[in-house]
C-alpha cells in the first residue's frame, strides 16, 4: 500500500461512488483528503468516511467558489494532489434533452475540471 502521510489532496465528487471510495483509500494511506461535492456529505445515509476525510460543499462549475476553496486549503495545509472525479449525466435522446440539462453536464464535467486544475495548479506552483 502507498504511504501518503503528511500529504493533502482534493477529490471532487467525493460524496459517493468512486470519489467516496478513493477518498477513503487515500485517507487510509495517511493523506488528509478534502472530499468536495455539492452536498458536502456522503450521499448514502449511514455511510461513514475515514477520519482523515473532510467533506466540503462546493460546486466545481463555479470558478470563484473553487478558487476560494483551493486558496483556503492551500493556505492551511498545502495541496499535494487533485482527483477530478466530479461528473453528472443527463441521459436522454438528444432531441429530448433540454438545453439546461446539456449546459449542466458541460458546466460540471468540462468547466469543473478546468476550474479545479487551474486553481490547484496555482497552489502547487506556489508550493514548488
Amino acid at each position: 500500500m502507498m504511504e501518503l502521510a503528511g500529504k493533502t489532496g482534493i477529490i471532487t465528487g467525493g460524496s459517493s461512488g468512486l470519489g467516496f471510495a478513493a477518498a477513503n483509500v487515500l485517507a487510509e494511506a495517511g493523506a488528509v483528503v478534502y472530499a468536495v461535492s455539492r452536498s458536502g456529505r456522503p450521499k448514502l445515509e449511514g455511510e461513514t468516511s475515514h477520519e482523515n476525510v473532510i467533506h466540503l460543499a462546493a460546486d466545481v462549475s463555479d470558478y470563484k467558489e473553487m478558487g476560494e476553496l483551493t486558496e483556503r486549503i492551500g493556505r492551511e495545509h498545502g495541496i499535494d494532489f487533485l482527483v477530478n472525479n466530479a461528473g453528472i449525466t443527463r441521459d436522454n435522446l438528444l432531441m429530448k434533452m433540454s438545453e439546461e440539462d446539456f449546459d449542466a453536464v458541460i458546466q460540471t464535467n468540462l468547466k469543473g475540471v478546468f476550474n479545479c486544475v487551474k486553481h490547484v495548479s496555482r497552489q502547487m506552483l506556489k508550493q514548488k
